[in-house]
């Protein structure tokens, strides 16, 4: 599956939390507001956690799944080390 988007680097968003920045490389939808992102656009993700769901009788699976979020919705200001692209 080709990648969707790639790590810019570390950012801090409007809360003083710090995150990751990641640049679309194909438009994405915000997981928030249903925003559009833009390729080029930078947006940062959340962790959601999925639901448990039963496996057969062996074994139980859930876990977590990463969602975009846009930067109107979670504004991010880049770190001094994350102002250039890493891959």
């Amino acid at each position: 599956m080709p990648r969707k988007s790639r790590v810019v680097g570390p950012a801090t968003d409007s809360d003083g939390m710090r995150t990751t920045a990641y640049r679309a490389l194909e438009a994405l939808a915000c997981a928030h507001c249903g925003g559009a992102i833009a390729p080029d656009a930078l947006f940062s993700r959340r962790a959601r956690r999925t639901p448990v769901r039963a496996m057969g009788a062996t074994g139980i699976t859930g876990g977590t799944t990463t969602e975009p979020l846009c930067i109107a919705c979670r504004p991010l200001r880049l770190d001094s080390a994350g102002s250039g692209d890493a891959d």
